[in-house]
């Protein structure tokens, strides 16, 4: 598979991710997160989008023989740093890879209201963080 072929194939199943989350956004809130299997479900989701989009950054950055992360808000920066990333775009981004990081590492401290916020405030920036990184294909 080419680097294209293998970053076309992530966008594709990022693709999936953010119309599950889509779905999401119909749901009443008070329904989607007082329902753990619901709740478990978007929390999963959310993962997989930023996963898949950090996991798309780094191939960018590795194709182009760019510095390697030290840690996933790097690949955002980095991106940026290479003219791959708007500024407005790099800001918006770094968030999510703390958010990952909470989603894996610190799910104990996750409140519900902070998914309905990040499923408000973030699906739009990871739609424009996918079509970016399909420019750069």
């Amino acid at each position: 598979m080419t680097p294209g072929e293998t970053i076309s194939a992530r966008l594709q199943r990022l693709e999936s991710y953010l119309q599950l989350l889509e779905g999401f956004r119909t749901e009443p809130r008070s329904a989607l997160l007082g329902d753990p299997v619901r709740r478990g479900a978007l929390e999963r989701y959310m993962q997989l989008a930023i996963e898949a989009l950090l996991d798309i950054g780094n191939h960018l950055l590795a194709g182009r023989g760019l510095e390697r992360p030290e840690t996933y808000a790097d690949v955002f920066r980095l991106l940026c740093e290479a003219d791959l990333l708007s500024e407005s775009l790099l800001e918006e981004s770094i968030g999510m890879a703390g958010f990952r990081n909470l989603l894996v590492h610190d799910y104990m401290r996750l409140e519900p209201e902070k998914l309905g916020e990040i499923l408000d405030t973030k699906l739009e920036i990871m739609r424009q963080l996918a079509s970016t990184f399909a420019h750069q294909i």
